[in-house]
């Protein structure tokens, strides 16, 4: 038996009028929207959000009030040697600082350097620092305590033991160890500078290979440290009372 076809009916078509309605309530759909979200600014009310994508947004605020150079003054590292720094340390930061579960420290790996170059320049009491920073002292303190624990074994590793494997001479071992110093733990040549009760560098020898003794190059040097421990004019009414003093009358 032939089978019989089945013709479908033909879809219904929407009219001219019902769709012409379905575009008015559409359009009346979006001007209430549209006209919504201009009751609110797209701006934010935040005075720090143009530096939420910063990467430093405290080192920023301060160059944006005292210019560049405030880095420098501020922590005895230019701004592109900052950046060089960092650029070094990022790695490790990234992996190891503000990490894990718990709560994360808000402020950003490249804002704790140069907080922590500021401390360690200016020293001082906490309570100062951290109000630089508009910060609590404890919380301040702890902050950069923490980091500079994190922080210290990279500094270590990077430029204290491997520079001093890299200035190892490509000599004979013979030739080699006497550029070595056991006190020092490295290779090269050092020097004796002569420093004043004022903090001032008033005198530098020459520089020596690395296995001179400090005996030695103090030796070396006698010539200056007896001429600089001699009376000056003005120091003839002063009075000695060390046991020394008949050793060494004139200093």
């Amino acid at each position: 038996m032939p089978s019989q076809s089945t013709t479908r009916p033909a879809k219904r078509l929407p009219s001219a009028r019902s769709i012409i309605k379905a575009v008015d309530a559409l359009a009346a759909i979006d001007e209430r929207r549209l006209s919504k979200r201009q009751r609110f600014s797209i701006e934010s009310n935040d005075a720090t959000a143009e530096d939420l994508d910063s990467v430093s947004p405290v080192m920023d605020r301060y160059i944006a009030a005292k210019g560049v150079e405030v880095v420098h003054a501020l922590t005895n590292f230019s701004a592109s040697e900052l950046n060089t720094l960092w650029a070094n340390i990022k790695p490790f930061v990234t992996k190891n600082w503000s990490v894990g579960s718990g709560r994360k420290c808000p402020v950003t790996g490249k804002d704790m350097l140069f907080m922590t170059l500021v401390t360690l320049k200016h020293a001082g009491t906490w309570d100062i620092l951290s109000a630089s920073f508009d910060e609590g002292a404890a919380t301040f303190s702890n902050r950069i305590n923490q980091f500079i624990r994190v922080l210290h074994p990279y500094l270590v590793r990077k430029y204290i033991d491997e520079q001093g494997m890299k200035t190892a001479p490509a000599v004979s071992f013979g030739e080699k160890k006497t550029y070595f110093s056991k006190k020092h733990g490295l290779y090269g040549h050092k020097v004796e500078g002569s420093v004043a009760p004022n903090d001032l560098a008033i005198n530098v020898t020459n520089c020596a290979v690395g296995s001179t003794s400090d005996f030695e190059m103090f030796k070396a040097n006698l010539g200056f440290h007896s001429t600089h421990l001699e009376k000056q004019p003005s120091d003839t009414n002063v009075s000695a009372n060390d046991a020394l003093r008949d050793k060494f009358p004139s200093q």
